[in-house]
């Protein structure tokens, strides 16, 4: 007994597909929605084989429509399709299953590859630091790359208490020792901002800022008590180079408005968003956060544009890919598209009743999809 097998050449990339491609032949979008694995049809032609071309992945039109060769911001996945001739060969009847059988479970193994989200993988070296559990850590972010001089670092333990790390530079970033610093009550969240700028948040809701922690002062003098939004306690804080944004238990974004070098507390809370359930700040006061639901997706990224010296807290949200983000951090990112406004401008501001600097800026990166204001969802 004989069956035909298909005969496969070998695989190309398609860079004709429709959309276009990048030069290696990638087409990107923020998640995997209509693509159908080619094994599945390609199952079928072992069946009924015939000379013909098949792609690596099987588009239709709304699929199509939603990839892009430029690769954005907020594109979380990414396709390329891959082309070889199949011609039927005369084989003996067992050999054919056999063949079928693995060529149709390689490929459909290769798509679900494809189609993986993205992760990070690290390989150290990582050294464990002496036995005391954290649940929240922040480092300072304004330090540049010339600087060899103390980070400020600090952290809350699991049982509340509030401690800060000594002796860590660029040459011995583990440290020497913690320092704990008393507080009244247990905290949940801490926030290392520009200039020695330290918030927190204790259990109760409340906000408190360590007043003149500096390079000669690691541990500073006093909490100052700042009360929080009468809508909610807060539950967590995040400090940048000169602005401070908070969540409360409602997962309401707050804004600490009039922060300024004689007055770093600031005079009040500003709402500036609902349904959002971490911020985090960057060391040029960029804010993203992870939304509660967008669009039906729960847990998305998303970054607020037109921070600006005129407008700090900025003017809409850009919104990102994917779902079930649980945590964020983009208190690494250094990369500046304008000048940040400063404590100093924004003092002046305040002075002046106006900004200093109106004239418009381009942003030399334009945003791939904003909302009209505030809302997220």
């Amino acid at each position: 007994l004989y069956f035909f097998l298909l005969q496969i050449s070998d695989w190309k990339i398609d860079f004709t597909i429709s959309g276009s491609t990048d030069k290696e032949g990638w087409q990107y979008a923020k998640e995997f929605k209509h693509d159908t694995p080619s094994s599945l049809i390609l199952l079928g032609l072992a069946l009924f084989p015939i000379p013909m071309k098949m792609p690596g992945i099987v588009q239709d039109d709304a699929s199509t429509k939603a990839f892009h060769k430029d690769r954005r911001w907020n594109d979380y996945v990414r396709r390329r399709s891959t082309v070889a001739t199949l011609h039927p060969v005369v084989v003996s009847g067992y050999l054919v299953v056999l063949e079928c059988i693995h060529f149709c479970v390689s490929l459909f193994n290769d798509y679900l590859y494809t189609c993986r989200r993205c992760q990070i993988k690290t390989s150290g070296p990582w050294k464990q630091m002496p036995n005391l559990g954290l649940k929240d850590v922040s480092l300072q972010v304004d330090t540049d790359e010339e600087w060899d001089g103390p980070i400020a670092l600090w952290a809350i333990g699991t049982n509340g208490d509030v401690v800060t790390r000594l002796g860590v530079t660029r040459a011995c970033p583990e440290g020497t020792a913690w320092m704990h610093v008393p507080t009244d009550q247990p905290f949940q969240s801490i926030s290392v901002g520009g200039k020695f700028r330290v918030w927190a948040v204790a259990r109760d809701g409340s906000a408190f800022y360590r007043n003149r922690v500096s390079d000669y002062n690691r541990t500073g003098d006093t909490w100052f008590h700042i009360a929080p939004p009468s809508v909610a306690p807060l539950k967590q804080i995040s400090a940048g180079k000169c602005s401070v944004w908070a969540i409360d238990t409602q997962m309401n974004l707050w804004y600490r408005q009039d922060i300024t070098p004689t007055f770093p507390e600031g005079t009040k809370w500003i709402h500036v968003s609902s349904r959002v359930r971490k911020v985090s700040l960057g060391p040029q006061d960029q804010v993203w956060v992870i939304a509660d639901q967008v669009d039906g997706a729960r847990g998305v990224v998303c970054r607020r544009d037109g921070i600006a010296s005129a407008k700090p807290m900025g003017k809409a949200w850009d919104k990102g890919a994917g779902g079930g983000i649980m945590h964020l951090c983009i208190r690494g990112c250094t990369k500046e598209l304008e000048r940040a406004p400063s404590v100093e401008d924004i003092a002046m501001a305040t002075i002046q009743g106006s900004a200093l600097d109106t004239k418009k800026k381009e942003d030399p990166v334009r945003p791939y999809t904003s909302s009209d204001g505030n809302a997220l969802c």
